[in-house]
This record gives C-alpha cells, sequence and structure tokens, in this order.
C-alpha cells in the first residue's frame, strides 16, 4: 500500500511541495468468508457472500480493512 500526503502546497502542480510524504507500507490479507448458493434454475444460481478483509502488518492492524458484502449471479451449462 503506497500513498502520498502533502501537507501544504498545491496537489495539481509539478513544482516539490516542501511539506509532503511518501508512506509505503507492505502487508499481508486475510479474507474470511461465509458464502451461499440458491438455484433459481438449473443453469442460473444467486449467490451471496459475506466477508471480512484483515489486512495485517507487524503485529498489527492496518488499512483497508473491514467487511464487504456480495451478491450476483452464476451462469453453468
Amino acid at each position: 500500500m503506497k500513498g502520498l500526503y502533502i501537507l501544504e502546497g498545491n496537489q495539481t502542480s509539478w513544482n516539490k511541495d516542501p511539506n509532503s510524504t511518501f508512506h509505503k507500507q507492505p502487508f499481508f490479507y486475510i479474507t474470511p468468508y461465509v458464502g451461499c448458493d440458491y438455484c433459481l434454475t438449473q443453469k442460473v444460481h444467486l449467490t451471496f457472500r459475506f466477508d471480512w478483509m484483515l489486512a495485517i502488518h507487524r503485529n498489527e492492524l492496518v488499512l483497508p480493512t473491514g467487511p464487504r458484502l456480495y451478491f450476483g449471479f452464476m451462469f453453468t451449462h
């Protein structure tokens, strides 16, 4: 994960800003999830999935982290 934080100055100019910081942070992602499929027809399935994103970096949790909810259709043949 990389981030450029400009504390003062103009964000749209190409000039060097005196108060800016570039931050790089490696992390490991774990995403446990629970899911369910419901068969609408033999070839169309409705899918639900809930997961929780966990970004771990040296014994601490970092951003991005939090819940996600998915739903969609799967087509089989």
